[in-house]
């Protein structure tokens, strides 16, 4: 029986990146391809509790591990923020919409919003608070 841990295809933006399709710079940040000593702190999806979160876990790893290989410093970003502004449900979301909610709303500390005991606080706030909104890192350029 094949299991869905997160991942959901909605209809293509076309707008959206597409992997292959030659739209982005060729910019290679690694030309053995290792990368080893940027890779961040190990966070489960499923530790004590499915979350059907994979694309914002994904996705933030993908920014943690640029940010620490261009800076040299470890982030660690709240995987509930980005669960919950991009309101990712069973039985999961789209990495594009996941990424563009990053884009245009931010990310936060972990310790702004860390994991909880129980799912049904990890799907909490809802909306999101003001306060963390307003905190949001998104100065991407």
């Amino acid at each position: 029986m094949r299991k869905n841990y997160g991942l959901v295809i909605a209809e293509q933006d076309p707008q959206a990146y597409i992997l292959g399709m030659g739209k982005l710079p060729q910019i290679v940040l690694r030309e053995d391809g290792q990368w080893d000593n940027w890779l961040p702190v190990h966070e489960l999806q499923a530790t004590d509790y499915e979350t059907w979160g994979c694309t914002a876990y994904a996705s933030l790893n993908a920014i943690e591990i640029l940010v620490k290989r261009l800076t040299n410093f470890e982030e660690n970003f709240s995987d509930r923020f980005v669960y919950n502004i991009a309101e990712i449900n069973p039985p999961g979301a789209d990495p594009h919409y996941v990424i563009e909610k990053i884009r245009n709303v931010g990310v936060v500390a972990e310790s702004d919003l860390p994991r909880p005991k129980t799912f049904k606080e990890y799907k909490t706030p809802r909306p999101m608070t003001r306060t963390l909104l307003d905190k949001a890192y998104r100065d991407w350029e």
